[in-house]
């Protein structure tokens, strides 16, 4: 302990008790530790970071924005189309409405224009 830290004279650090300079010395070593730990936590803490914006990207992606397809999108999302407006009723056969039961192709054959039809057929 001959040599005195810096900013401190010579003639002051002589004149330090020993018991001082000890403590002063365990100080010293104690907040160049905690600097190494504080520059190793700023460096966890950038990974850290990096890693929580690379999830938060991944979560946001769905079959919407990106070339996932829809069956990973997972149950809470909402597919495209689940969100688009359906008409009231779809179509079936000749423009009629559809029926599970296959009763617009029955009314399609029992139709004005397919008699006409019919009977242009028998014509020619």
């Amino acid at each position: 302990m001959t040599t005195p830290p810096a900013g401190i004279s010579e003639a002051d650090w002589a004149a330090t008790p020993v018991g001082v300079k000890a403590g002063f010395l365990e100080l010293v070593s104690q907040c160049q530790r905690q600097q190494q730990e504080i520059e190793q936590l700023r460096i966890q803490l950038t990974a850290l970071a990096t890693e929580l914006a690379h999830l938060r990207e991944r979560i946001g992606r769905s079959s919407r924005n990106s070339s996932k397809p829809p069956s990973s999108d997972g149950q809470g999302f909402k597919s495209l189309l689940k969100n688009q407006p359906t008409s009231q009723f779809s179509t079936g056969i000749s423009g009629f409405p559809a029926q599970k039961d296959g009763s617009a192709a029955i009314r399609a054959a029992n139709s004005p224009i397919s008699a006409s039809l019919a009977s242009l057929q028998g014509i020619g």
